[in-house]
């Protein structure tokens, strides 16, 4: 649960993320009743009732919410992809807990997985639906509490974030450089801090990194007649 309120707290769209978690949750709290009531497997621990998944089990439920619109988007939004995924990774997933000792899989095991691959068919295609609906042509991504670097990145590239874009607009403005300005920064201009390190640390690397001459310009030379040469 750390890591989901971690995706929470960084998210752009903390509400929208919000409603899928809680959308995962309830459908896997459905799914997992009706595995245990059909008698597809049990669990050795952390159960709080024999009719109820435990609650760790919902936990990642939840975590798995948070990659349909990241990792997963690829194949969460399209309908047919997500139905095989689901199908598909059900019953692995569960094999893989038994395999751990974290679930017993109960006789008949082709039974059981049949019911799995089915209703994690089912689940899948509900979450693509839902995340079809709600945001079928937005990407996700994460705040950015560093600033924004204006030596890289254009306005094409920051059209997804309209507010972090004012406020880069508002740091060219207190500093005195024109909206749109496009130019290697200062720190203490709309450079961001991390960019800011990462390019001296690049530069630094580069000027004290020595560059080897061919093989045969160096033939004719004597050993105290090569100096390094710096980039």
């Amino acid at each position: 649960m750390i890591l989901v309120g971690v995706h929470l707290a960084l998210s752009v769209e903390r509400s929208l993320e919000v409603r899928l978690v809680v959308l995962a949750t309830a459908v896997g709290a459905v799914v997992e009743a009706i595995q245990i009531a059909t008698g597809t497997y049990r669990f050795t621990s952390g159960t709080v009732s024999d009719a109820l998944a435990p609650p760790w089990l919902l936990a990642m439920w939840a975590q798995f919410a948070t990659t349909f619109r990241f990792s997963l988007r690829s194949v969460v939004t399209r309908p047919v992809r997500a139905m095989l995924f689901g199908a598909a990774g059900g019953p692995i997933a569960f094999l893989a807990g038994e395999r751990l000792g974290a679930v017993t899989l109960l006789p008949p095991l082709v039974y059981g997985l049949l019911r799995l691959s089915v209703s994690w068919a089912i689940a899948m295609v509900v979450f693509s639906a839902v995340v079809r609906r709600v945001a079928s042509e937005r990407g996700a991504d994460y705040r950015n509490n560093l600033g924004l670097c204006h030596s890289r990145h254009d306005d094409a590239h920051h059209a997804h974030a309209p507010p972090a874009r004012e406020q880069h607009e508002r740091g060219l403005e207190k500093f005195g450089e024109p909206p749109g300005t496009n130019r290697a920064a200062t720190p203490e201009s709309a450079e961001c801090r991390t960019c800011y390190i990462l390019r001296r640390l690049r530069d630094t690397h580069r000027h004290r990194r020595p560059r080897r001459e061919p093989a045969a310009n160096r033939a004719g030379r004597g050993r105290d007649d090569i100096d390094t040469e710096w980039l």
